[in-house]
């Protein structure tokens, strides 16, 4: 489902299920509709919504069609959300295997704020989140793929830059990430300008077998904004 507004998600469970992405009601037919493929344990997309104390357990996402973006434990999307605070993820399976996807997380595809392009006070505040026993597997054409976030909100051709989150005092353990794809961390994929990860814990996370040291998978300094991959439809 999605979520329009300023709204507040608290003290939601998820336990035992799955989601499929790719899959809308378009003119009374179900159909796999490249654009429509957010997918998450509490919500699929979610546009100025914030989550407090949300806990997702023993859940699987799948994705069914190229050229989707927005995978997460959590959320698949949190555009515009103030903050994602307390919030767990726990034993989760991510599979984004249908070719070129982007922005794939243990607990937000993507996330950030506008504002926080030019004040980092205004950014997404991610606190006080945990990661844990999460498997994520991604095509080989997949960017921007993270343990905690996949990376900042970067869809419409009017952005010219990835909106902004903060991560602080989170924790990520026992992630495994199996994909050929680029600009894969431990913590997030692409971190924009003025995004910030600070005291996070990282256990065991491994990228194809290998320990991932890397926190972040690429900011603006390592690879420019214009080779970010703007998949889906516009907010």
């Amino acid at each position: 489902g999605s979520s329009n507004g300023n709204v507040t998600v608290r003290n939601c469970s998820v336990k035992n299920s799955s989601a499929t992405a790719g899959v809308s009601l378009l003119n009374g037919n179900v159909g796999l509709v490249p654009g429509y493929g957010q997918a998450g344990g509490i919500i699929g997309g979610a546009d100025g919504t914030s989550f407090a104390n949300c806990s997702v357990k023993n859940f699987k996402v799948v994705d069914k069609i190229s050229g989707n973006d927005g995978f997460g434990g959590l959320a698949g999307c949190a555009n515009e959300a103030k903050y994602i605070k307390n919030c767990s993820v726990e034993n989760v399976t991510i599979k984004a295997k249908a070719g070129q996807v982007a922005s794939i997380g243990g607990l937000v595809g993507f996330t950030g704020t506008e504002a926080g392009i030019k004040n980092a006070a205004k950014a997404t505040q991610i606190t006080g989140c945990s990661v844990r026993n999460v498997k994520i597997v991604a095509a080989d054409e997949a960017e921007q793929i993270g343990g905690l976030v996949g990376g900042g909100t970067f869809r419409s051709d009017e952005q010219s830059t990835p909106f902004v989150y903060a991560i602080s005092n989170c924790s990520v353990s026992n992630v495994t990430l199996k994909t050929g794809g680029k600009y894969a961390g431990s913590v997030a994929g692409y971190l924009p300008t003025n995004a910030s990860v600070k005291a996070v814990s990282v256990k065991n996370v491994t990228l194809n077998g290998k320990v991932l040291s890397a926190k972040v998978g690429a900011t603006p300094k390592t690879v420019p904004i214009t080779e970010l991959a703007k998949l889906g439809s516009s907010l």
